[in-house]
């Protein structure tokens, strides 16, 4: 494993720390503790208090990509004055564990993205759990590849890069996967943040981390069961993707880990894998940051500078695929 080290509530970056103290004061009750329309309507909410607020400099259109279960909402996020898809294109798929999050909540972070990557940014609504468990959010992340890769021709896919943040990172990693598999041309770039990669294995990070750092394994619980209606899916790659055969061929992958955060160890046990198989990747350790921290940019300066960071490497990986 990559080594990293430990924190303690003293260790949390001073803006974390003040939202996590927030929480507890506050007696925040997990979100597994609500039914899971209440616990979608509190996770918005707290993406409204902690994120950025949308960008005018950014323009949004509402779009519909076809999907197995029907048409899927899709949010297009461009810079203003330049064209949608004119040029790279940066397929985004919300966090939540698979059961909560849209692409409404996730608006400030593309904005933000499209801005600083100087791309188009795609936003998916996939399907959730628990009414539409494994795999139907696996099969919505495929379609929506194949539908960008319909939008821009086969032979632009090099200026694609699918990515996301949480569950949505894990589903970005899958569909890439399974695009390898199926013979659909590959990404040009693969963008995860905190993903996670071990399905239940135990790992240091979540015991370190179980519970009062933002995500807490209650939480992480109720989001497996609901997703896999209580099967065990750890043999199988499209929910756990370290299980993966290999992972050559894969695109340059940009990795983004926080110090305190129970996946934090699925992010670096990811990354050797990758590395070891011949991929290009970059993991960043973010100390002092916790699960959720990219969406904290309202408060969190350092999400902000992680935010940068990450379209710097896409900028550089498209440049890459555009070379070749």
């Amino acid at each position: 494993m990559i080594a990293v080290p430990g924190a303690t509530m003293a260790q949390l970056d001073p803006q974390v720390r003040m939202i996590v103290e927030g929480m507890r004061r506050a007696k925040t009750p997990p979100l597994s503790s609500y039914p899971v329309e209440k616990a979608r309507d509190v996770y918005d909410k707290g993406l409204r208090l902690l994120d950025l607020a949308p960008d005018p400099a950014v323009k949004t259109e509402i779009r519909e990509l076809a999907g197995p279960g029907g048409p899927m909402r899709a949010q297009v996020h461009h810079p203003v004055g330049i064209e949608p898809f004119s040029g790279p294109v940066l397929a985004w798929l919300h966090g939540g564990g698979y059961c909560v999050g849209s692409s409404e909540g996730a608006v400030p972070l593309c904005h933000a993205l499209a801005l600083h990557a100087d791309c188009t940014v795609v936003s998916v609504d996939y399907r959730l759990a628990p009414e539409h468990p494994f795999p139907a959010a696996v099969d919505d992340a495929v379609a929506s590849y194949r539908a960008l890769l319909d939008g821009v021709g086969n032979e632009s896919a090099g200026r694609i890069a699918l990515a996301g943040d949480s569950a949505g990172a894990t589903l970005a990693l899958v569909a890439a996967l399974l695009a390898r598999e199926i013979g659909l041309p590959l990404p040009g770039a693969l963008m995860l943040v905190t993903p996670t990669a071990l399905g239940r294995r135990e790992t240091e990070s979540r015991r370190e981390f179980a519970e009062g750092y933002f995500l807490g394994m209650a939480d992480m619980r109720w989001f497996f069961e609901n997703y896999t209606a209580g099967t065990d899916l750890d043999h199988d790659f499209r929910f756990a993707p370290i299980a993966a055969r290999d992972f050559t061929m894969l695109p340059p992958t940009f990795i983004a880990a926080a110090q305190c955060d129970p996946l934090r160890d699925d992010a670096t046990a990811l990354a050797e894998a990758l590395a070891r198989d011949g991929v290009d990747v970059e993991c960043r350790l973010y100390p002092g940051m916790t699960h959720g921290f990219f969406q904290m940019g309202g408060i969190v300066q350092r999400a902000r500078e992680a935010h940068r960071e990450a379209a710097l490497f896409l900028k550089g990986a498209w440049a890459l695929s555009a070379g070749s």
